[in-house]
């Protein structure tokens, strides 16, 4: 948990340490969007999505395909 905390955070102060930067929105600051900071963001939120997939797919498999299902239709 530590370990993704320090990563979050050290993604999250690359724009205070020159690459990117915050933009002030009605909704608070957020990421300029000509920067290729979002680009960065993007790619590392569509590796964990696809990772968070990829490792849910054998309890998946294991949830749909067990015995214990079928007793409950028997």
């Amino acid at each position: 948990v530590l370990t993704i905390w320090i990563v979050c955070l050290l993604i999250c102060i690359l724009p205070l340490c020159g690459w990117g930067t915050y933009a002030p929105t009605s909704w608070g600051c957020f990421a300029d969007c000509s920067s290729s900071y979002i680009l960065f963001l993007f790619i590392i939120y569509s590796l964990c999505f696809c990772l968070l997939i990829i490792l849910s797919i054998p309890l998946i498999y294991q949830l749909l395909c067990s015995d214990e299902q079928q007793h409950f239709y028997d």
